[in-house]
């Protein structure tokens, strides 16, 4: 078992059960597979959805919207997944639903 520290939590993988440090390692390697595919796409919705979906994927949440901050500074709801419901609004599900 590793011993390596991030100093920004004070987290050391040792001290995980084992079945925590897999979880770990498996969440790190995906944000990595994701930072390197969103440093090609040019798509900006495209990369907004990769970035919720990715974001609901390693935080295990059933559901994730997405706004944008218009130029007169109010938000612009985006983008809508929700996993249970079968519900995604917005991105390349070109559905613009009632935002």
């Amino acid at each position: 078992m590793s011993t390596i520290t991030d100093s920004t939590v004070g987290l050391r993988l040792s001290d995980l059960a084992p079945s925590a440090e897999e979880d770990l390692v498996q969440r790190l390697e995906q944000l990595n597979t994701i930072g390197v595919s969103l440093s090609g796409e040019t798509d900006i919705n495209r990369l907004l959805e990769t970035i919720l979906t990715a974001a609901k994927s390693i935080t295990r949440a059933d559901g994730g919207t997405l706004y944008r901050v218009t130029e007169d500074k109010t938000l612009r709801f985006e983008f809508l997944h929700t996993s249970p419901l079968k519900t995604f609004l917005g991105g390349t599900a070109d559905n613009a639903g009632p935002f």
